[in-house]
């Protein structure tokens, strides 16, 4: 008998593994909804949907055996999904979807855990935007959509003040951008991972020698390597110019505050602290080279 027990756990554990790796690649395939990998909804969808299924395989399998199930959460750290505190919220799912699947819990406590569920889920679904790509859709340097359906949107508008960030150097002293404040940033938020990031640095060592006789703008890199090893190795193999700093594993807190998801991100900060996405190279050199239209674009 345990032996099915077993095998109802490996079965719901491949089931839920497959749901997740199996949707994830559909969203990424399509590119439908944009960044869908910043719209916490979705892996709580995903994983509602997937453990309930697991639970329904297991059904007849004891309860004590059924937190085993839980281990299945980790198909979403490739994703960067797996964060403290949010993983408490997948669990929290985790748990109400098993509660929905067995038989012998009373009808008055499965309504209480769809109705805390579902509730719980609209807020995730809504505190964030969802648009979706249509045909032609194209996002400029600047950070402008184009070709895009805005179904939704309840954000604050935000004034473009810089947020309040700290990052490390290679020797773990804490550096805040703020502390640049009177000085015009260009900020590049990279990884050793990404090639296009690697691809980019001698267009911005480039970019920032037109700037090197002048103390009023700094450049500035930010990595946000998971592995601050593969990040410092670099900088031991490359010796770069520029000042260095890594996110020191508050990666998923930068990007939401800053509201991105890919890389290579840029943006200009502003001598007063007001910050604006700025992707493209060449415009951004011109922006650098003239403070009123630098001011004007990030007022925009």
């Amino acid at each position: 008998m345990i032996k099915k027990y077993i095998f109802r756990i490996l079965l719901g554990i491949l089931v839920f593994v497959a749901l997740v790796v199996g949707s994830m690649f559909l969203l990424l395939e399509t590119q439908i909804i944009y960044h869908f990998s910043a719209l916490n909804w979705i892996p709580i969808l995903i994983c509602s949907i997937g453990m309930y299924v697991s639970g329904i395989i297991n059904k007849n399998t004891p309860v004590k055996l059924l937190p085993f199930l839980g281990v299945s959460l980790i198909v979403f750290q490739p994703f960067r999904f797996l964060y403290f505190p949010f993983v408490l919220i997948l669990l929290f799912f985790v748990i109400g979807s098993l509660v929905l699947s067995r038989k012998e819990i009373q009808k008055k406590y499965k309504a209480i855990s769809t109705i805390i569920m579902i509730v719980t889920f609209g807020y995730y679904l809504f505190s964030q935007p969802l648009i979706i790509q249509q045909k032609g859709f194209v996002e400029t340097p600047e950070g402008d959509l184009i070709n895009a359906l805005v179904l939704w949107d309840f954000s604050k508008p935000s004034d473009n003040r810089l947020p309040d960030l700290s990052f490390v150097d290679k020797d773990k002293n804490l550096v805040s951008l703020s502390n640049y404040e009177g000085k015009t940033l260009y900020v590049s938020f990279w990884a050793t991972w990404c090639a296009p990031c690697i691809i980019q640095k001698p267009l911005l060592k480039q970019m920032q020698d037109k700037f090197k006789d002048m103390d009023t703008i700094m450049f500035i890199d930010i990595s946000i390597d998971e592995d601050e090893n593969s990040w410092l190795s670099y900088l031991e193999n490359k010796n770069p110019s520029r000042m260095q700093l890594h996110t020191n594993g508050n990666e998923i807190t930068i990007r939401e505050k800053l509201g991105f998801t890919g890389i290579p991100f840029h943006i200009i900060i502003s001598p007063d602290g007001f910050y604006k996405q700025s992707n493209d190279l060449e415009y951004s050199t011109t922006l650098l080279l003239d403070p009123d239209k630098l001011r004007l674009f990030i007022e925009q």
